[in-house]
């Protein structure tokens, strides 16, 4: 007698039954899922009142060939009901049918009507018996948020209106956040925005509807003028205030604007400075008008070659937002403060620390001393240097700088050049050591709005010689960077 047939079919039920065990520990081991004999996981779930939460059904084994019915069916109607669409509204019970070879079904929503306690509901299906869910039911409100989700914005009067939301959220116990969820379908809410001070911002939309399936409903905030107000939401029936999100702050202010600050000049200098907007002009343009807290001490101007006066105007078109002027420093010691004002704008002040300075000389094509000079304690001493051949007629040339010196060590550098300022005109002495072995011009003159003068260096015969210069009326003779040495071969 040939046993193996029914070896064969206790074998495959064996392996059908191993599965099915693997089946229903996996779904065991889902949070949210319910699981009993019946053969249907039906999902756990926390809704807020007047709110929805989308959930599927598990079979145990893929549906059969005909597919499966199932009836999901509210334990008490006036406090839970299901609905087969986000935006519709629920019902006591409703079929959802799942299609062969498939386990899972479609989405369906939970629809609180109540917000405490709890409701069960069942999933029947013919084959697969009866499962049973719990929903536990939970505060809910509409809290509001500002650009970006913050709490607290600024902005300014002029600025474009900015984005404020309504959000539908489910609340624990506390009243506090727990997650956010859709209106319950047909159900739309109508809600209030309000702002508290008017005269501060309003708000472009102040009656927002939530349609069911939705959790969000967005308007904008205008604003007016400087101050602060604090929009919040009138608390719709069946919803409860939140412990936080209540409300966001807006605080309106003037933009802002910045100039160049903590700047360094040194005596009968200039810097150039930079006037940066915090937002963009009007449509009619801006002017700012920029104040030296101290004409006798330095002045200001638009322009390099524009002697300065105690006070000037920057006009900047629609479209600018920065603009440029130049400080000029009279005197060689002290701080100081200077302030940029606008119509629409905040005020700024910065400030001006004046310094001695003076003259160094360098080789043309070694520029102006390294910086080392001023930044590293031990500064090096070395005197630069040139070489110039007698076989080459090409003249060599030498450059004169105006710097700003250190106030202590009275040392400069490439760092601390700055332009004569303007309206001023000095002559640089320069004194050869040999002039025997080459020529320069006694002087070289340095104009207002220029930082430095060149001088042409001949050489005559083979041998050394220093060419140095000498700090003019004003200024301070620099302790590096005062002497180069000329070296002329055949």
């Amino acid at each position: 007698m040939d046993l193996a047939p029914s070896r064969a079919l206790r074998f495959n039920c064996i392996m059908r039954y191993i599965s099915l065990g693997i089946i229903l520990l996996t779904l065991a081991l889902i949070p949210g899922l319910s699981l009993d004999s019946s053969g249907i996981a039906t999902p756990n779930a926390t809704v807020g009142r007047n709110l929805q939460k989308a959930v599927t059904l598990t079979l145990n084994e893929p549906a059969p060939d005909e597919g499966v019915q199932v009836t999901v069916k509210s334990g008490d109607p006036a406090r839970l009901r299901i609905s087969k669409e986000p935006d519709q509204a629920g019902a006591e019970s409703l079929v959802i049918r799942i299609r062969q070879g498939y386990r899972q079904s479609q989405e369906f929503w939970l629809q609180a009507v109540g917000g405490d306690g709890a409701v069960t509901y069942t999933a029947n299906a013919p084959g697969f018996g009866t499962g049973t869910g719990t929903v536990t039911l939970s505060p809910a409100a509409i809290v509001i948020r500002g650009p970006l989700g913050a709490p607290k914005f600024i902005t300014t009067p002029g600025s474009a209106p900015q984005k404020v939301s309504a959000i539908s959220v489910r609340l624990d116990a506390l009243l506090e956040f727990a997650e956010e969820q859709a209106i319950a379908g047909g159900s739309p809410v109508r809600i209030d925005v309000i702002s508290s001070n008017p005269s501060v911002g309003t708000v472009a939309n102040s009656q927002l509807e939530m349609r069911g399936g939705t959790n969000i409903a967005a308007t904008q905030f205008r604003p007016v003028g400087e101050g602060e107000t604090t929009l919040s939401i009138h608390v719709p029936p069946g919803f409860s205030t939140p412990a936080q999100l209540a409300g966001i702050t807006a605080t309106v202010k003037k933009p802002g604007l910045a100039i160049s600050d903590q700047l360094v000049i040194g005596q009968n200098l200039q810097l150039g400075g930079v006037l940066s907007l915090g937002e963009a002009p009007p449509a009619e343009g801006l002017t700012v008008t920029i104040v030296s807290e101290d004409p006798t001490k330095f002045l200001l101007s638009t322009s390099a070659t524009e002697v300065g006066s105690k006070s000037v105007q920057v006009k900047l078109a629609h479209d600018e937002v920065s603009g440029r002027y130049y400080v000029q420093a009279l005197g060689g010691s002290g701080t100081f403060t200077y302030t940029a004002s606008a119509p629409g704008f905040r005020s700024r002040t910065a400030e001006v620390s004046l310094a001695p300075s003076g003259i160094v000389i360098t080789p043309a094509e070694q520029g102006p001393p390294d910086e080392a000079h001023v930044l590293r304690k031990e500064a090096p001493e070395s005197i630069s240097k040139f070489t110039a051949d007698l076989s080459r007629p090409e003249p060599s040339h030498l450059i004169a700088w105006t710097v700003q010196l250190d106030p202590v060590t009275h040392r400069s550098a490439d760092i601390t050049v700055q332009p004569l300022r303007a309206g001023v005109t000095i002559t640089v002495p320069l004194r050869n050591s040999n002039p025997a072995v080459g020529t320069i011009v006694p002087q070289v003159t340095i104009p207002g709005g220029s930082d430095h003068a060149a001088a042409e260096f001949k050489p005559v015969t083979p041998g050394e010689t220093e060419i140095s210069v000498t700090a003019p009326k004003d200024f301070t003779q620099s302790a590096n960077s005062t002497t180069v040495l000329a070296v002329v071969r055949k």
